[in-house]
């Protein structure tokens, strides 16, 4: 699932990149180089830079109702639901560091203009992998915070630009069921006169 969640982030880039610009640079989904200057074609680099399970929606079951017995609910594990970290940076040779500041830029505006994709966003292998919903936030992580990051990811600095990836939605179809319950029919209430 998070290899669907950034190649539909990089259909989506390359998409609109194409759309705004006659020559934009190829989008990757790939980690950093350890030397950026030995780039041999300017490209958007989209990097997992964290995982984190968000927390808000755990422990919500998932009921379906039984293939053999209508009458029957299916119980299984939660979904894990996780926030993606993924950093954009601007691989451009060090000529073009102007053309790196642009092309930031334009992904902060594309992201602006539509943060929230949903079922109508995805193809249907994009939903089928399990893609409902993708929320991109715009972090603003602050010179310690840079400083650790490039550290962490041991590559030089580069025009960059780190978003958190909301509602990345891990559920196995496969696993087995817990149990199964009933599904309540009705309720039968006698009213008397006392």
């Amino acid at each position: 699932m998070i290899d669907v969640s950034l190649n539909f982030i990089k259909r989506i880039l390359t998409a609109q990149i194409e759309a705004r610009t006659t020559a934009g640079p190829d989008v990757e989904v790939a980690s950093l180089p350890k030397d950026p200057d030995a780039n041999d074609k300017d490209k958007i680099l989209v990097t997992l830079f964290n995982v984190e399970e968000d927390k808000t929606f755990r422990n919500l079951p998932v009921y379906s109702v039984d293939s053999g017995d209508a009458t029957k609910l299916n119980l299984k594990n939660p979904v894990v639901t996780l926030n993606l970290w993924v950093l954009f940076t601007a691989q451009f040779a060090k000529a073009r560091y102007e053309s790196a500041l642009k092309f930031i830029s334009l992904l902060i505006t594309i992201f602006q203009g539509k943060n929230v994709y949903e079922d109508m966003d995805f193809t249907v292998s994009e939903r089928n992998a399990g893609l409902e919903k993708i929320i991109l936030e715009l972090n603003s992580p602050n010179f310690d915070q840079s400083n650790q990051i490039w550290q962490t990811m041991g590559s030089k600095m580069v025009p960059f630009v780190l978003y958190k990836m909301r509602l990345v939605v891990i559920l196995d179809k496969e696993a087995p069921i817990i149990r199964n319950t009933h599904i309540v029919q009705g309720i039968d209430l006698t009213l008397s006169d006392r």
